[in-house]
């Protein structure tokens, strides 16, 4: 058929706006694509790109969790790559008073990352100064004031490692002391800890390797015994030997109903209760007991064996 002169051009110029159009097309779809390679790279340059900027964001992220407990400000941050510390921090209290905590120092050291996660770090909170008073203490604060008490000043301290080759997480210290009160402290192994994928993982193959439980004295218990013996009227040797006679008591009830742990117990206290050092409890396996297993163990005795209990005073 023929063609008008008209008719011919108005066909070249649809085909070549027809062309121009999926030549745009195309390049959008590209540059879309791009755009959407790019957005690891994007991600990526999100992470600290030093030891010190990585400290400082978590340092940031261990006291966002003291703002639970109130408005929060400190006077001084220093970061080095080997440890971060916040300094001169005060923490104002949500209780309709505005009652304020002075904190000393809070440091995050012995860090190390692995697999995009913190597998060693050791977080202190140090001089953590807490007025005896009744925001705090409640209805015991006339008995802390009696055995001395005016300002209570705490150190606390998170300290944990994981082994990736061996799938060990080992809490070497979580510890809290009181000054001029005492320490008590807590250290435990678990075995079978996947902590990469640790919301994945099965938690029938986590085990107890060993555990311990430390209190040591540094004066509380004999404040307490005086205070107690003056409230009963009597002297501290009287009221030491009526805690004996207690005691063999419950020894001799627990030997008679086969309960040998609770009066190996009961023995080791009394040897803390004459001379207040340190007492122990400990949990060390013959080889790591998985969690799964503790529904078996009926009774103390049973206990006692699979677990390997003991308290022992030093």
């Amino acid at each position: 058929p023929t063609v008008a002169p008209g008719e011919e051009n108005a066909t070249q110029e649809a085909a070549t706006e027809e062309a121009t159009t999926e030549e745009a097309a195309t390049e959008e779809a590209a540059t879309e694509e791009a755009a959407i390679e790019e957005v690891p790279t994007e991600e990526a340059s999100l992470e600290p790109a030093t030891p010190e900027a990585r400290l400082e964001e978590d340092i940031l992220q261990v006291l966002e969790g003291v703002r639970i407990f109130g408005a929060t400000e400190y006077q001084a941050m220093s970061v080095t790559p080997e440890m971060a510390s916040i300094t001169g921090i005060t923490v104002t209290l949500q209780d309709g008073m505005n009652t304020q905590v002075a904190i000393d120092e809070l440091t995050l050291a012995d860090y190390v990352y692995e697999h995009d996660i913190p597998t060693s770090a050791t977080i202190t909170i140090t001089g953590i100064h807490i007025p005896v008073s009744e925001a705090f203490f409640g209805e015991a604060t006339p008995d802390f004031q009696n055995m001395g008490y005016q300002e209570v000043v705490s150190d606390l301290t998170l300290a944990y490692v994981y082994t990736d080759e061996t799938h060990t997480f080992t809490l070497t210290d979580l510890s809290l002391n009181v000054r001029d009160m005492g320490v008590l402290a807590l250290n435990f192994a678990l075995t079978g800890i996947d902590l990469p994928n640790v919301e994945t993982a099965d938690a029938s193959l986590i085990s107890l390797a060993g555990a311990e439980i430390r209190y040591e004295d540094a004066s509380l218990v004999p404040r307490f015994f005086e205070m107690m013996a003056g409230e009963e009227g009597m002297s501290m040797d009287e009221f030491l030997a009526e805690g004996h006679q207690e005691m063999d008591t419950q020894i001799e009830q627990a030997r008679t109903e086969g309960d040998e742990f609770t009066a190996r117990a009961f023995e080791q206290l009394k040897v803390f209760i004459d001379a207040p050092n340190v007492l122990r409890f400990t949990i060390a396996p013959e080889s790591p007991v998985p969690f799964a297993d503790f529904e078996q163990i009926h009774g103390p005795n049973m206990a006692l064996k699979m677990l390997n209990m003991a308290v022992v005073a030093e």
